[in-house]
């Protein structure tokens, strides 16, 4: 259902407290996380919202 997905924000600052840091390097999405902070739930959703991630964060640093 659309209502359980989450905003790109909301994504990036649920994976903020959990210490994950998540950049754009050219074209590729990038991400740092301490060990086992990075779920599978967590993985499979940069994954899947890979362009809109990136989107918003070329958006958020012009």
């Amino acid at each position: 259902m659309l209502a359980d997905v989450m905003q790109i924000p909301e994504l990036l600052a649920d994976l903020a407290v959990k210490d994950i840091k998540v950049w754009v390097e050219g074209d590729r999405l990038r991400c740092n996380a301490p060990a086992g902070a990075l779920t599978a739930e967590s993985s499979n959703q940069l994954r899947e919202r890979k362009g809109e991630i990136i989107a918003f964060l070329n958006m958020a640093t012009a």
